[in-house]
Formats: C-alpha cells, sequence, structure tokens
C-alpha cells in the first residue's frame, strides 16, 4: 500500500507487484467507483545509490555543506535528515573528538542522484566565494550537469542569504553599468612589489573624473563583486575583481625604484601628463584634487615647485 495524490493506493492486481522496501516509478491505472483509492501501474523499478557524507570541520575549522541534486534537476541542502523520496539515512556513525566530532552519514537515494559536496573557502571562509549567480550555477553544473539554474538559486536563497545577497548586488551593479559595450570587468592586486613598494590604482570615468580605488565600492563608480586573500605574512595580499561602466580606465602603478615615491614627477604638469597618457579623458582638476586628497607631500611638492618656477619667470 502507498499514498498516491493523498490518496490510499495498491497496484494493479493484473500488473507487476513490487516487493517489499523496492521503489518503483507508478501512473495510475484507475481508481474505485467513488474515487477514493487509486490503482496503480508499476512502470519502472528505481535502483538505489549509496553515498556518505561527513560534517567534520575541516583546516581551518571550515564547515562542510552538501547538496543532493535529483535526477530531474531539483536541489535540496542535506544536514543529516531523510528528505522523502530523495534520501533515506541507513546508519550514521558518530565519532567524539572534542572540536572535531563528526557524523557520517551513510545514505541511499534514486539512482541518477548527484552529490555536491564541498567546505568553505579557504582564503575568505566563504561557502560561496564565487562573484555571480552564473559563477556559482556553473559550479554545480559542472557537478552535475542536470541541475536546473532556478533550483540552485532557490536553495541558495533559502540557505545562505549573505551569498544571495551579495549576487543580487553584484547583478545590479552589472546592469547598472552596462553600456552599449556592456560593464568593464577589472582586477586589482593590493600586494606588495620588491623593496616592499606599495600599489595604487585610480579610476578615471567616461567624464573624466578621478577616484582612488582602495578594495571599497564606489557608488556608481565601481562595484567589488569578489575579493581574493591570499594570507603570507608580511606578503599578505587581496585580489579585487570589480566592475565598473564601460568607457572607464584604470591606472595602477606602485613607489617608485629609488625613492619609493607614488609621484616622483617635478611638476604638476609632468604629474598630471602621467595619468593623461593611460586615460586622455583625465581632468586635469580632478588629477590635482585627488593627489592633494591622498599624497599631500607630493601636492606640497607639485605646489612649490610651480611657485618657484613662477618666481624665476
Amino acid at each position: 500500500m502507498a499514498y498516491v495524490d493523498g490518496k490510499v493506493s495498491f497496484p494493479d492486481r493484473r500488473g507487476q507487484q513490487p516487493e517489499i522496501g523496492e521503489i518503483w516509478e507508478v501512473e495510475i491505472a484507475g481508481q474505485n467507483p467513488k474515487g477514493t483509492v487509486n490503482f496503480l501501474r508499476m512502470v519502472r523499478k528505481v535502483e538505489m545509490v549509496e553515498w556518505s557524507w561527513s560534517d567534520k570541520l575541516g583546516s581551518r575549522s571550515r564547515r562542510p555543506a552538501c547538496l543532493v541534486i535529483t535526477r530531474k534537476g531539483d536541489i535540496y541542502r542535506f544536514t543529516g535528515s531523510d528528505i522523502e523520496g530523495v534520501v533515506k539515512v541507513v546508519n550514521s556513525n558518530y565519532v567524539k573528538q572534542g572540536k572535531w566530532s563528526h557524523t557520517t552519514f551513510h545514505c541511499i537515494s534514486p539512482e541518477g542522484t548527484k552529490i555536491y559536496s564541498w567546505s568553505q573557502s579557504w582564503g575568505e571562509g566563504l561557502f560561496w566565494p564565487q562573484a555571480s549567480w552564473e559563477e556559482a550555477i556553473a559550479e554545480i553544473q559542472n557537478a552535475a550537469p542536470q541541475a536546473k539554474a532556478q533550483a540552485v538559486e532557490n536553495v541558495i536563497r533559502e540557505n545562505w542569504p549573505h551569498a544571495a545577497g551579495k549576487f543580487d548586488e553584484n547583478r545590479a551593479a552589472m546592469h547598472a553599468f552596462a553600456g552599449v559595450e556592456g560593464p568593464m570587468e577589472w582586477t586589482w592586486n593590493d600586494g606588495l612589489a620588491s623593496r616592499s613598494r606599495r600599489p595604487a590604482c585610480l579610476i578615471i570615468t567616461p567624464q573624466g573624473d578621478v577616484y582612488r580605488f582602495e578594495g571599497g565600492d564606489i557608488e556608481g563608480v565601481v562595484k567589488v563583486t569578489k575579493e581574493d586573500y591570499e594570507k603570507n605574512g608580511k606578503w599578505s595580499n587581496s585580489t579585487y575583481h570589480c566592475v565598473s561602466p564601460s568607457g572607464s580606465i584604470i591606472y595602477s602603478w606602485r613607489q617608485s625604484w629609488e625613492e619609493g615615491l607614488f609621484w616622483p614627477q617635478a611638476s604638476w604638469e609632468e604629474a598630471i601628463t602621467e595619468v593623461q597618457q593611460e586615460a586622455p579623458q583625465a581632468k586635469p582638476e580632478a588629477i590635482e584634487a585627488i593627489i592633494r586628497e591622498h599624497w599631500s607631500r607630493a601636492a606640497e611638492k607639485f605646489d612649490e615647485n610651480r611657485a618657484a618656477m613662477q618666481a624665476f619667470s
């Protein structure tokens, strides 16, 4: 006996009869005169696949997660309990080990089921370090091609709302920055170079305005979609994956080799020319303003040299 569509159901006596414990795909072949009981036609016996999953922490206390993707592409998060029609936990083995205590779950699922198991990312400790919905969906579909894109999005929204929020923000930024040629994607790394020379980054908008990028969003100018952090002592660094409006230009450089200066030029004119060679649309007054805001000593040097040139003219 089984329940189909909320009604007591029995195999049609004229057809194949399932053994106890077997799982079959069925069709309703008929009903009793009152329509309260279904008679079922056995269509296909469902074979089961065995698999196991452990909830043990990884190195750096990174937590694990597990998704179960059905043959039809629906997705469920497995956390150790039965999921009707999707997962049956046959048995579980618990190991008591302090912080590292864990349980291994031995399960069965219908044939065609795919299991996607992973742990938080090494650098950021994120379950979803990807930058976009598209990247997250591709990650799952690489392991389980049958996974429905909408099912991936739904399971992330239900179980990892912060990741969903990030993907939504990045999607909105991509749409907002999309021009005729689409938004511009770019990366920048804040790691030190030889002699511990620090990097710097300017964003020049299509209109010629200039902003210093230091790793955070700038409304209407740059959206950081992803940050990859590498822990390496003094040489620890982050790589920022960004999008900006099409037509933006990125000017990135490091302190000079000899003097360790961001602006080794002798004058405002030389500094402005340096930036405009990379970004011709950069407004001279915008370059001067950004240097005054972030590199006051360089601005003082340029002012002194300008005053000297005027005095000697």
